[in-house]
C-alpha cells in the first residue's frame, strides 16, 4: 500500500504515432507527402518518357519502303511542354539520307513519325544494314536528351 500524500504529475505530452511518420517524410528531401498532409508537391518541369528507345525496318531493295513506325513522347507530370521538342537524325554510317522523321502533337503528348527514304527511281538503298540515332531533347524537361536507335536491313 502507498501511504500519505499522492501527487500524479502528467508525463511528456504524446503525438499520435502518424504524427512522426508525417514529420520523417515532410523532412525528406525529396517529400513524397503523406496522408495527413496530402501529396508533395511535384517538381516544377516536365518529366517525359520517351518509347521505344529502338525501332527496326525491314526491307528489300525493290520495296517501295516498309510502313512508317513512331517514337512516342509523353509528359508525366502534368506540366505541358513550352515548345516541341528537338529531333535531331544522326547518321552512323556512310549512307545518308534514308530515314524521315516528322513530329506531331501538341502540350503532353508528342509521337516522332519514322519514314524510310527511298531514291528518286522509288528504290531502297542497296542491301545492308543502316544506323541512325534519334536525339531526342526539351528544354527545360527530366528524362531528357534520350537517344533512340533505328535501324534499316534491306535485303
Amino acid at each position: 500500500m502507498i501511504s500519505g500524500p499522492r501527487t500524479i504529475r502528467p508525463g511528456p505530452r504524446r503525438r499520435a504515432p502518424w504524427a512522426l511518420a508525417c514529420a520523417l517524410l515532410l523532412s525528406a528531401p525529396a517529400a513524397v507527402g503523406c496522408a495527413c498532409h496530402g501529396p508533395a508537391p511535384l517538381p516544377g518541369r516536365p518529366l517525359l518518357d520517351i518509347r521505344p528507345l529502338q525501332i527496326a525496318f525491314r526491307a528489300t531493295a525493290a520495296d517501295p519502303g516498309p510502313d512508317s513506325q513512331s517514337v512516342e513522347i509523353l509528359e508525366l507530370r502534368g506540366y505541358p511542354l513550352t515548345a516541341d521538342p528537338v529531333v535531331d537524325v544522326r547518321f552512323q554510317d556512310a549512307s545518308r539520307g534514308w530515314l524521315r522523321k516528322r513530329v506531331t502533337g501538341k502540350g503532353r503528348v508528342f509521337s516522332v513519325v519514322l519514314d524510310t527514304n527511298t531514291d528518286e527511281r522509288g528504290l531502297m538503298p542497296p542491301p545492308g544494314t543502316y544506323t541512325a540515332a534519334l536525339l531526342i531533347d526539351a528544354k527545360g524537361a527530366d528524362g531528357v536528351p534520350a537517344t533512340v536507335t533505328v535501324t534499316l536491313t534491306v535485303e
